[in-house]
């Protein structure tokens, strides 16, 4: 772009994978499960100088509580707007804790808002790694086949059981419930 101006998504992977610079995407039976989990709030901090408070940048981010959420999510289908790319299902574990973002300059610093940073994300799904990687920017990383699934086959030998939500069976099950 010549004004300088950045898109809204990185949307220039691969020719056959052009994205629309308004994407959307759709998300259909997801189940989410939040854990708080408490930790040490100059831990969380030192992570914060350590991995995202560059040296020379005006963004500063600090740690705003001593909790780490532990988030456990079953998205049932996840289906993009783009032509011919259908839908997929991903479960995913991830790690985040909140921040307090302040933007420092001329020797003062402003508190512009509350912010989530997640620093660790585990999926199931090649194309959620991919696009959450991508374009998003999330540090998504491959947390292996869910268990009970055979790789790339989307089989399961046993149900998923979340809160909220009817349990799943498949013959396995009924095969060993006799």
């Amino acid at each position: 772009m010549s004004n300088g101006e950045l898109l809204r998504y990185r949307n220039d992977l691969l020719d056959v994978l052009q994205i629309n610079d308004d994407l959307r995407v759709d998300f259909t039976d997801v189940v989410t499960q939040v854990y708080p989990l408490r930790a040490d709030i100059s831990a969380l901090q030192e992570y914060c100088e350590k991995n995202i408070n560059l040296p020379g940048s005006p963004l500063i981010f600090r740690a705003a509580a001593p909790w780490v959420l532990l988030q456990i999510a079953d998205y049932g289908k996840i289906a993009a707007d783009n032509s011919n790319v259908g839908w997929f299902a991903q479960h995913e574990v991830a790690f985040g804790f909140p921040v307090e973002w302040y933007f420092q300059a001329d020797g003062a610093t402003e508190f512009q808002d509350w912010a989530m940073f997640y620093p660790f994300i585990f999926v199931d799904s090649p194309i959620s790694l991919a696009g959450g990687r991508e374009i998003y920017g999330w540090s998504k990383v491959d947390g292996g086949p869910a268990p009970g699934t055979t790789a790339g086959k989307g089989k399961t030998s046993r149900s998923i059981h979340s809160a909220g939500r009817r349990r799943r069976t498949n013959a396995r099950d009924q095969q060993l419930s006799r």
